[in-house]
């Protein structure tokens, strides 16, 4: 179980660092990573169904944390 202190921690610390923290659950559009913003963090399942498209540029790098 997670402390209060980390859940802080993880909420502010994407921003701080100029990471984009990433949705959890299913995409309810297609996404694409990449552009302005090269670092993702992925802190949940990520879901990509059928009929949905993720796309990851070259050069993204996504960040996942442990359960």
């Amino acid at each position: 179980m997670r402390s209060a202190l980390f859940t802080v921690a993880l909420a502010l610390a994407p921003g701080i660092l100029g990471m984009q923290l990433l949705p959890c659950g299913a995409l309810s559009e297609d996404m694409r990573l990449g552009g302005d913003a090269k670092q993702y963090v992925l802190a949940c399942q990520l879901f990509v169904g059928a009929g949905r498209r993720l796309e990851i540029a070259a050069g993204t790098t996504v960040f996942a944390l442990a359960s």
